[in-house]
């Protein structure tokens, strides 16, 4: 069935997510080729490209290069935020597995593993803001705006841009900074006000919306490559839930944020700032956890919200409430330690005796680093491991999720990939809703269908 946009207004229907997520793997250029590295059961063909530099995979997600040397994978479309759990681990598992490939493919290669992160690099002072990019996909009935005056009087951007300017308190995987620690890591990189879909530095625009089909096309670029389950889990599905909100109009206007400009403010240490909600000011916990409070509301006269995103509410207001109660130096956050990044890696940093904990301080800055390797063996998945309750994803799952496409149009595209394998078809174009070959020119207009 092809959702409409009113269908998001005017009901409450499954919402198809997905996401992208860069990793800096050592060794890596910008040109190259994947297909040594993978193994012949794990992807089907390279798109239009014929360097190898992009591949699609048999579980229907894409893998490709992408700018300055750094691996993208690209979820394929999921229907629930425990699917996009599941998909984003087994883009890890791809990753790592190509990464180690690769280092045994070098001639005379010995000593350390080739490392992997989910971030480019330190943070050096003075000189680079070294994160990398995640976004977040989703249908939905948000209307798109043809400019920065229209979103910012635009009442359904206005509340999409309110929430995602404090949403990092709680979905920040946290980064050491010039003299402080960073709840979020993209704070300086992320403009609410910018006009154009630039990717340099200090100026990449919140979120984009693109109509398509009588149905809209949003991808928030606000967000940070998370490596605690509970965080992924709940950013995709509680993000979800405000979504329906907005699409509903059941915002409060009590929580609008001019311009949403809060992004760039109020991601650093809970040191007292706060935000001003119509001549009230409130801490950005204050603010996410107000939103959690209304989202519930919304679910009492929306009783049909799918199950993980009412349950996503509550988990976001407990969390909200606990990051209120903290002081300005955060300490209390190891309760919050099973469920979000940021508090994680703190309490890992403290648990190793670091206590000045900034950029500036060397040892905190290999250790904060390192928190983002996705190796088995990894300081973030040791973690999780050691950490009661904080494995949301199970092995099989991930690796289910690693070898068979979603119910979606990831299925019928895989489909045809498969045929296309067996004939020996000639791909000319593979994208996410059209396959081209010898058979002509085949499209995907419905990212819900699961056949041709």
């Amino acid at each position: 069935m092809l959702y409409r946009s009113r269908d998001f207004q005017e009901s409450i229907p499954p919402r198809i997510m997905g996401s992208e997520t860069e990793y800096n793997v050592q060794n890596m250029t910008d040109e190259m080729n994947l297909m040594p590295y993978l193994d012949d059961d794990t992807y089907y063909r390279e798109t239009g490209r014929d360097d190898g530099t992009d591949v699609w995979l048999q579980n229907g997600a894409r893998l490709y290069v992408d700018c300055g040397g750094l691996l993208e994978y690209a979820t394929p479309e999921v229907l629930s935020a425990q699917s996009l759990l599941e998909h984003e681990r087994a883009g890890e598992e791809v990753v790592r597995d190509v990464a180690n490939q690769m280092q045994l493919n070098v001639p005379g290669a010995t000593g350390s593993r080739n490392a992997v992160y989910k971030r480019s690099g330190y943070d050096i002072p003075g000189r680079s803001r070294q994160t990398a990019g995640h976004h977040e996909n989703y249908t939905c009935g948000i209307p798109d705006v043809s400019g920065l005056s229209d979103k910012s009087s635009h009442p359904l951007h206005r509340a999409l841009q309110s929430y995602l300017s404090t949403r990092q308190v709680w979905a920040g995987a946290g980064m050491l900074r010039n003299g402080y620690y960073a709840l979020g890591q993209k704070m300086d990189t992320i403009d609410f006000s910018a006009r154009s879909k630039t990717t340099h530095e200090g100026s990449k625009m919140a979120y984009d919306i693109r109509p398509f089909n009588n149905i809209s096309h949003l991808e928030i670029r606000t967000s940070d490559g998370n490596m605690m389950d509970w965080a992924i889990l709940q950013k995709y599905a509680f993000t979800s839930l405000v979504i329906r909100m907005i699409e509903h109009g059941d915002f409060p206007d009590r929580l609008l944020i001019d311009r949403g400009t809060a992004s760039s403010h109020f991601q650093r240490t809970n040191d007292n700032q706060r935000i001003n909600l119509n001549d009230s000011y409130v801490k950005p916990a204050s603010h996410q956890r107000m939103i959690a409070q209304a989202a519930i509301d919304f679910i009492d006269s929306h009783p049909e919200v799918p199950a993980e995103e009412q349950k996503a509410a509550l988990e976001v207001f407990t969390a909200c409430a606990q990051i209120e109660s903290l002081d300005e130096s955060l300490y209390g956050a190891d309760q919050l330690a099973d469920r979000l990044d940021w508090a994680a890696k703190l309490t890992m940093l403290r648990s190793r005796g670091i206590y000045e904990i900034t950029n500036l301080n060397s040892a905190a800055l290999m250790l904060d680093l390192r928190w983002e390797d996705i190796a088995v063996n990894g300081l973030a998945r040791a973690w999780n491991k050691a950490t009661p309750g904080s494995m949301l994803a199970t092995p099989s799952a991930i690796e289910l999720s690693r070898l068979l496409p979603p119910p979606t149009r990831a299925m019928a595209r895989v489909a045809l990939l498969e045929e296309g394998s067996t004939c020996h078809d000639d791909f000319r174009t593979i994208n996410w809703g059209a396959v081209e070959g010898e058979r002509g020119y085949i499209s995907l207009p419905d990212p819900y269908q699961t056949s041709v």
